[in-house]
Protein backbone atom coordinates (compact mmCIF):
# COMPACT_ATOMS: atom_id res chain seq x y z
CA UNK A 1 0.00 0.00 0.00
CA UNK A 2 1.20 3.42 -0.67
CA UNK A 3 0.60 5.51 2.15
CA UNK A 4 1.53 9.30 1.72
CA UNK A 5 0.39 12.36 5.07
CA UNK A 6 1.98 14.72 3.84
CA UNK A 7 0.73 15.78 0.27
CA UNK A 8 -2.65 16.81 0.25
CA UNK A 9 -4.71 14.38 -2.26
CA UNK A 10 -2.94 11.32 -1.86
CA UNK A 11 -4.27 8.68 0.40
CA UNK A 12 -3.65 4.77 0.87
CA UNK A 13 -2.64 3.64 -2.24
CA UNK A 14 -3.10 -0.57 -2.40
CA UNK A 15 -1.26 -2.65 -5.14
CA UNK A 16 -1.30 -6.23 -6.08
CA UNK A 17 1.22 -8.35 -8.24
CA UNK A 18 0.14 -11.67 -9.79
CA UNK A 19 2.70 -14.49 -9.70
CA UNK A 20 1.16 -15.76 -12.54
CA UNK A 21 -1.75 -14.91 -14.77
CA UNK A 22 -5.14 -16.05 -13.37
CA UNK A 23 -6.42 -19.15 -14.80
CA UNK A 24 -9.79 -17.56 -16.98
CA UNK A 25 -11.86 -20.10 -15.52
CA UNK A 26 -10.35 -20.25 -11.69
CA UNK A 27 -11.96 -18.67 -8.05
CA UNK A 28 -10.68 -14.76 -10.00
CA UNK A 29 -10.62 -12.62 -12.29
CA UNK A 30 -8.27 -9.77 -12.87
CA UNK A 31 -9.43 -6.77 -14.96
CA UNK A 32 -6.47 -4.52 -15.50
CA UNK A 33 -8.18 -1.55 -16.78
CA UNK A 34 -9.96 -0.98 -13.85
CA UNK A 35 -7.46 -2.00 -11.52
CA UNK A 36 -9.88 -4.62 -9.86
CA UNK A 37 -9.56 -8.02 -8.88
CA UNK A 38 -13.27 -10.63 -8.58
CA UNK A 39 -13.16 -13.47 -6.33
CA UNK A 40 -16.02 -16.16 -7.01
CA UNK A 41 -17.16 -17.26 -3.69
CA UNK A 42 -19.42 -20.47 -3.43
CA UNK A 43 -20.79 -19.31 -0.03
CA UNK A 44 -21.57 -15.16 -0.55
CA UNK A 45 -21.31 -15.51 -4.54
CA UNK A 46 -18.98 -13.02 -6.50
CA UNK A 47 -16.68 -9.91 -4.91
CA UNK A 48 -14.92 -7.46 -6.21
CA UNK A 49 -11.95 -5.97 -4.68
CA UNK A 50 -10.24 -2.95 -6.15
CA UNK A 51 -7.04 -1.52 -5.50
CA UNK A 52 -4.72 1.15 -7.22
CA UNK A 53 -2.72 -0.75 -9.23
CA UNK A 54 -2.97 -4.53 -10.21
CA UNK A 55 -0.10 -6.05 -11.78
CA UNK A 56 -0.51 -9.26 -13.57
CA UNK A 57 2.42 -10.53 -16.23
CA UNK A 58 4.32 -7.15 -14.71
CA UNK A 59 8.65 -7.58 -15.09
CA UNK A 60 9.85 -5.91 -11.97
CA UNK A 61 11.36 -3.24 -14.68
CA UNK A 62 7.62 -2.49 -15.22
CA UNK A 63 6.67 -2.89 -11.05
CA UNK A 64 9.34 -0.28 -10.60
CA UNK A 65 8.40 2.29 -13.36
CA UNK A 66 5.51 3.10 -11.85
CA UNK A 67 6.06 2.50 -8.07
CA UNK A 68 9.75 2.75 -7.64
CA UNK A 69 10.16 6.06 -9.47
CA UNK A 70 7.71 8.58 -6.72
CA UNK A 71 9.67 6.46 -4.02
CA UNK A 72 13.01 8.11 -5.69
CA UNK A 73 11.08 11.49 -5.89
CA UNK A 74 10.34 11.52 -2.17
CA UNK A 75 13.91 11.13 -1.63
CA UNK A 76 15.12 14.03 -3.33
CA UNK A 77 11.96 16.05 -1.86
CA UNK A 78 13.22 15.35 1.50
CA UNK A 79 10.54 12.85 2.88
CA UNK A 80 11.00 9.66 4.30
CA UNK A 81 9.33 6.77 2.88
CA UNK A 82 9.08 2.79 2.75
CA UNK A 83 8.65 -0.17 0.58
CA UNK A 84 7.04 -3.44 1.32
CA UNK A 85 6.19 -6.62 0.07
CA UNK A 86 3.47 -8.75 1.98
CA UNK A 87 2.37 -11.68 0.98
CA UNK A 88 2.14 -15.47 1.49
CA UNK A 89 5.03 -17.96 1.37
CA UNK A 90 6.59 -18.64 -1.91
CA UNK A 91 4.74 -15.65 -3.80
CA UNK A 92 7.70 -13.92 -5.03
CA UNK A 93 8.11 -11.02 -2.78
CA UNK A 94 12.13 -11.46 -2.71
CA UNK A 95 11.85 -11.47 -6.23
CA UNK A 96 10.05 -8.35 -6.48
CA UNK A 97 12.30 -6.74 -3.62
CA UNK A 98 15.32 -8.16 -4.93
CA UNK A 99 15.16 -9.87 -8.09
CA UNK A 100 18.16 -11.73 -9.83
CA UNK A 101 20.76 -10.57 -11.71
CA UNK A 102 19.26 -10.56 -15.23
CA UNK A 103 15.81 -9.21 -13.48
CA UNK A 104 16.47 -6.85 -10.64
CA UNK A 105 13.81 -5.97 -8.27
CA UNK A 106 12.60 -2.60 -6.70
CA UNK A 107 15.64 -1.76 -4.45
CA UNK A 108 19.11 -2.38 -6.52
CA UNK A 109 17.14 -0.47 -9.39
CA UNK A 110 15.96 2.11 -6.86
CA UNK A 111 19.92 2.45 -5.20
CA UNK A 112 21.12 2.86 -8.89
CA UNK A 113 18.69 5.72 -9.96
CA UNK A 114 19.54 7.38 -6.61
CA UNK A 115 23.19 7.73 -8.03
CA UNK A 116 21.87 8.69 -11.13
CA UNK A 117 19.90 11.63 -10.48
CA UNK A 118 22.86 12.21 -7.69
CA UNK A 119 25.23 12.98 -11.27
CA UNK A 120 22.01 14.69 -13.07
CA UNK A 121 21.35 17.25 -10.25
CA UNK A 122 25.25 17.98 -10.20
CA UNK A 123 25.86 18.63 -14.01
CA UNK A 124 22.71 21.33 -13.56
CA UNK A 125 24.08 23.06 -10.82
CA UNK A 126 24.43 26.55 -11.19
CA UNK A 127 27.82 28.07 -11.07
CA UNK A 128 29.25 28.84 -8.59
CA UNK A 129 26.88 26.88 -6.69
CA UNK A 130 27.72 23.03 -5.23
CA UNK A 131 26.02 19.99 -4.71
CA UNK A 132 27.04 17.87 -1.53
CA UNK A 133 25.80 14.69 -0.64
CA UNK A 134 25.94 11.51 1.32
CA UNK A 135 24.01 7.78 1.50
CA UNK A 136 24.42 5.50 3.76
CA UNK A 137 23.18 2.22 4.27
CA UNK A 138 22.33 -0.27 7.01
CA UNK A 139 20.77 -4.03 6.65
CA UNK A 140 19.33 -6.30 8.64
CA UNK A 141 16.84 -9.15 9.55
CA UNK A 142 14.29 -9.49 12.20
CA UNK A 143 14.46 -13.04 13.36
CA UNK A 144 12.46 -15.06 16.14
CA UNK A 145 12.01 -11.38 17.13
CA UNK A 146 16.05 -10.91 17.19
CA UNK A 147 17.34 -8.15 15.44
CA UNK A 148 20.51 -9.58 13.33
CA UNK A 149 23.21 -7.32 11.79
CA UNK A 150 23.66 -8.68 8.20
CA UNK A 151 26.38 -6.42 7.62
CA UNK A 152 28.39 -7.63 10.71
CA UNK A 153 30.86 -10.65 10.71
CA UNK A 154 30.65 -11.20 14.69
CA UNK A 155 28.19 -13.49 15.97
CA UNK A 156 28.28 -11.80 19.17
CA UNK A 157 27.53 -8.31 17.76
CA UNK A 158 24.47 -9.28 15.08
CA UNK A 159 22.96 -10.79 17.75
CA UNK A 160 22.56 -8.38 20.34
CA UNK A 161 21.03 -5.81 18.59
CA UNK A 162 18.26 -3.32 20.75
CA UNK A 163 15.50 -0.80 19.62
CA UNK A 164 15.91 2.46 21.21
CA UNK A 165 13.49 5.46 20.62
CA UNK A 166 14.29 9.12 20.66
CA UNK A 167 12.78 12.35 21.05
CA UNK A 168 14.77 13.68 18.30
CA UNK A 169 16.26 10.30 16.41
CA UNK A 170 12.99 8.61 16.25
CA UNK A 171 13.13 4.85 16.22
CA UNK A 172 16.61 3.38 15.06
CA UNK A 173 18.47 0.04 16.31
CA UNK A 174 21.34 0.18 18.44
CA UNK A 175 25.14 -0.37 17.43
CA UNK A 176 23.67 -1.01 13.84
CA UNK A 177 26.61 -1.64 11.38
CA UNK A 178 26.24 1.49 8.71
CA UNK A 179 28.16 1.92 5.74
CA UNK A 180 29.23 4.89 3.10
CA UNK A 181 28.43 3.81 -0.54
CA UNK A 182 29.72 6.41 -3.38
CA UNK A 183 27.46 3.87 -6.03
CA UNK A 184 25.21 1.60 -7.08
CA UNK A 185 27.91 -1.24 -7.52
CA UNK A 186 28.63 -0.42 -4.07
CA UNK A 187 25.46 -1.27 -2.47
CA UNK A 188 24.80 -4.15 -4.81
CA UNK A 189 28.25 -5.66 -3.21
CA UNK A 190 27.34 -4.65 0.46
CA UNK A 191 23.61 -6.76 -0.36
CA UNK A 192 25.16 -9.34 -2.09
CA UNK A 193 27.30 -10.06 1.26
CA UNK A 194 24.47 -9.39 3.77
CA UNK A 195 22.28 -11.73 1.97
CA UNK A 196 24.69 -14.37 2.30
CA UNK A 197 23.55 -13.84 6.02
CA UNK A 198 19.85 -13.99 5.96
CA UNK A 199 18.21 -17.02 7.33
CA UNK A 200 16.38 -19.62 5.01
CA UNK A 201 15.28 -22.96 5.34
CA UNK A 202 13.26 -25.60 2.83
CA UNK A 203 9.18 -26.12 3.02
CA UNK A 204 6.89 -28.04 1.50
CA UNK A 205 5.28 -24.51 0.10
CA UNK A 206 9.07 -23.05 -1.02
CA UNK A 207 12.64 -24.33 -1.33
CA UNK A 208 13.98 -21.54 -0.25
CA UNK A 209 11.61 -20.18 2.03
CA UNK A 210 12.91 -16.88 3.84
CA UNK A 211 12.70 -17.09 7.78
CA UNK A 212 12.97 -13.86 8.72
CA UNK A 213 12.14 -9.92 7.88
CA UNK A 214 15.07 -8.26 6.11
CA UNK A 215 15.00 -3.97 6.49
CA UNK A 216 17.53 -2.64 3.83
CA UNK A 217 17.69 1.32 4.92
CA UNK A 218 19.25 3.94 2.71
CA UNK A 219 19.77 7.20 4.65
CA UNK A 220 20.54 10.22 2.14
CA UNK A 221 22.21 13.74 3.23
CA UNK A 222 21.99 16.43 0.60
CA UNK A 223 23.24 19.89 0.92
CA UNK A 224 23.53 22.99 -1.29
CA UNK A 225 26.34 25.32 -1.02
CA UNK A 226 28.43 28.24 -2.37
CA UNK A 227 31.68 30.11 -1.77
CA UNK A 228 30.73 33.73 0.64
CA UNK A 229 32.59 36.50 -1.59
CA UNK A 230 33.49 38.16 0.77
CA UNK A 231 34.70 35.53 3.73
CA UNK A 232 35.75 32.59 0.60
CA UNK A 233 34.23 30.37 2.72
CA UNK A 234 31.95 27.51 1.96
CA UNK A 235 28.16 28.11 2.78
CA UNK A 236 25.60 26.01 3.43
CA UNK A 237 22.08 27.60 2.12
CA UNK A 238 20.30 24.37 2.19
CA UNK A 239 20.18 20.80 3.72
CA UNK A 240 17.56 17.90 3.24
CA UNK A 241 17.57 14.71 4.82
CA UNK A 242 15.82 11.68 4.30
CA UNK A 243 15.35 7.94 4.95
CA UNK A 244 13.73 4.83 2.74
CA UNK A 245 12.67 1.36 4.20
CA UNK A 246 13.02 -0.96 1.60
CA UNK A 247 11.33 -4.53 3.37
CA UNK A 248 11.30 -7.93 2.42
CA UNK A 249 8.78 -9.55 4.66
CA UNK A 250 8.90 -13.12 5.50
CA UNK A 251 5.89 -14.87 3.79
CA UNK A 252 2.84 -15.47 6.15
CA UNK A 253 2.24 -19.77 5.85
CA UNK A 254 -0.05 -22.47 7.29
CA UNK A 255 2.14 -24.89 9.33
CA UNK A 256 0.30 -28.12 7.92
CA UNK A 257 0.27 -27.05 3.93
CA UNK A 258 4.23 -25.90 4.55
CA UNK A 259 5.06 -29.33 6.54
CA UNK A 260 7.59 -27.51 9.08
CA UNK A 261 7.97 -28.77 12.67
CA UNK A 262 10.87 -27.85 15.24
CA UNK A 263 13.02 -24.70 14.53
CA UNK A 264 10.97 -24.36 11.63
CA UNK A 265 7.97 -24.11 13.16
CA UNK A 266 8.69 -21.72 16.00
CA UNK A 267 10.34 -19.65 13.24
CA UNK A 268 6.74 -19.85 11.45
CA UNK A 269 4.79 -18.95 14.78
CA UNK A 270 6.93 -15.57 14.70
CA UNK A 271 6.27 -14.81 11.27
CA UNK A 272 2.70 -15.46 11.45
CA UNK A 273 2.44 -13.40 14.66
CA UNK A 274 4.84 -10.04 13.76
CA UNK A 275 2.53 -9.73 10.07
CA UNK A 276 -0.73 -9.78 12.31
CA UNK A 277 0.74 -7.10 14.34
CA UNK A 278 1.59 -4.90 11.18
CA UNK A 279 -2.32 -5.96 9.65
CA UNK A 280 -3.43 -4.79 13.36
CA UNK A 281 -1.59 -1.66 13.45
CA UNK A 282 -2.84 -0.84 9.72
CA UNK A 283 -6.24 -1.54 10.22
CA UNK A 284 -5.93 1.18 13.97
CA UNK A 285 -4.53 3.45 11.59
CA UNK A 286 -7.55 3.46 9.44
CA UNK A 287 -9.33 3.49 12.29
CA UNK A 288 -7.91 6.68 13.19
CA UNK A 289 -8.15 8.30 9.69
CA UNK A 290 -11.53 7.58 10.54
CA UNK A 291 -11.88 9.42 13.13
CA UNK A 292 -11.98 6.91 15.88
CA UNK A 293 -9.36 7.65 18.99
CA UNK A 294 -7.36 4.49 18.69
CA UNK A 295 -4.03 3.55 20.93
CA UNK A 296 -1.37 1.71 18.13
CA UNK A 297 0.22 -0.94 19.25
CA UNK A 298 4.04 0.07 17.40
CA UNK A 299 6.01 -1.95 20.13
CA UNK A 300 3.76 -5.36 20.06
CA UNK A 301 6.68 -6.45 17.49
CA UNK A 302 10.21 -5.20 16.51
CA UNK A 303 8.96 -5.22 13.13
CA UNK A 304 5.70 -2.92 13.81
CA UNK A 305 8.21 -0.53 15.86
CA UNK A 306 10.81 -0.21 13.62
CA UNK A 307 8.36 0.77 10.84
CA UNK A 308 6.81 3.37 13.47
CA UNK A 309 7.20 6.65 11.30
CA UNK A 310 7.00 5.06 8.28
CA UNK A 311 3.75 3.99 8.77
CA UNK A 312 2.15 6.21 10.81
CA UNK A 313 4.68 9.27 10.80
CA UNK A 314 5.75 12.07 8.09
CA UNK A 315 6.43 8.86 5.61
CA UNK A 316 5.48 7.98 1.87
CA UNK A 317 5.24 4.30 1.98
CA UNK A 318 4.70 1.49 -0.58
Amino acid sequence: FFRATMSKGEGVCVCVRMRCEAPKDGLLSVNQASNTIVVQDASIGEEEFSYDHVFENFTNYAVYSILGKRVLQSIFDGYNSCVFAYGQTGSGKTHTMIGRETDQGIIPRLCDDLFLRIDEMRDKMEEGRNLKTEVEVEYMEIYNEKIRDLFSGSKEHKDSMKVREHPKKGVYVEGIIRKVVESGEDIAKLMEEGNKERTVARTDMNSVSSRSHAIFIVRFTQSLTFIDEETGKEVVSSQKTSCVNLVDLAGSERVKRSGVEGKELKEAVNINKSLSALGNVIAKLADMEAGQKEHIPYRDTKLTWLLKESLGGDSKTI
